[in-house]
């Protein structure tokens, strides 16, 4: 069984990230573009049942998780507040301009879609960023925590998002099809992305030379404290999983050498 990595002793020096901006803007504008078409009911066969936004669900966990597993939990948990909170004022801006200008309401980004939105997606990926680093400290592999985390949120966000926003739509049996329907076509679109996932994860990682490992008392979803130290960075920790891959890479190289 392997040993669960430590923090170290802190040395009272923040690091700040460089490129999470990056990552952030990607993540609002998927959010924003499923929620504006989640109300949609389309068949992609005769006997599947989804809403439009599913295309665009697989990409928000994905960038979700990653961000949650490089950059740490507590910058995973503002990404989440900074893509449902432009994803409102989207709804909000839209309604003021209906209503000032009596424009035809055209049902894009309903109340109904918007509520499914905010509980759904705040909770799944809570849920999900904790398991990552939960994960993280008993030295899980990326992949399988990777994986792990958005089966966790596929499954709660299929069945949260699709009985808020259809309850009142659709009758009891097609919801529940549908929530089917949803889940499965999301898990294979992540496992096949999956090696994807883990090449950005690792390229960002390098990039940054940030790999937060979290501690318990982080993973409170009611604090804002996005602080960090040095100590929390792993990525030159001699059992992390980047080091002891870039390590067997130069024990490799030496041997062709050789």
């Amino acid at each position: 069984m392997q040993a669960s990595i430590r923090i170290a002793e802190p040395q009272n020096k923040k690091v700040t990230p460089r490129l999470y901006a990056i990552p952030v803007a990607f993540l609002v504008s998927i959010v924003i573009t499923g929620n504006l078409i989640g109300h949609y009911i389309v068949h992609p066969v005769s006997f599947i049942t989804i809403s439009a936004g599913l295309y665009c669900a697989p990409l928000a966990y994905i960038t979700q998780t990653m961000i949650s597993d490089v950059y740490g939990v507590k910058y995973g948990r503002l990404a989440i507040i900074l893509a449902l909170g432009c994803t409102t004022m989207v709804f909000g801006v839209k309604e003021l301009t209906i209503h000032i200008l009596g424009l035809p309401n055209d049902n894009m980004l309903t109340g109904a879609v918007l509520l499914a939105a905010i509980v759904s997606f705040f909770v799944a990926e809570y849920i999900a960023g904790t398991a990552v680093q939960l994960l993280k400290m008993h030295r899980w592999r990326r992949s399988l925590r990777t994986l792990t985390a958005l089966l966790i949120t596929s499954v709660i966000d299929s069945f949260l998002f699709i009985g808020i926003a259809f309850w009142s739509i659709l009758p009891i049996h097609e919801l529940s099809q549908m929530m089917l329907d949803q889940l499965i076509i999301k898990v294979m679109l992540e496992i096949a992305l999956l090696p994807l996932i883990r090449y950005i994860s690792e390229a960002l990682i390098r990039v940054e030379k940030m790999d937060r490992l979290d501690e318990l008392r982080f993973l409170n979803p009611f604090s804002f404290n996005l602080y960090y130290g040095e100590e929390h960075n792993v990525y030159e920790h001699p059992e992390s999983e980047l080091k002891i891959k870039r390590q067997n890479n130069k024990k490799t190289l030496i041997k062709v050498e050789d």
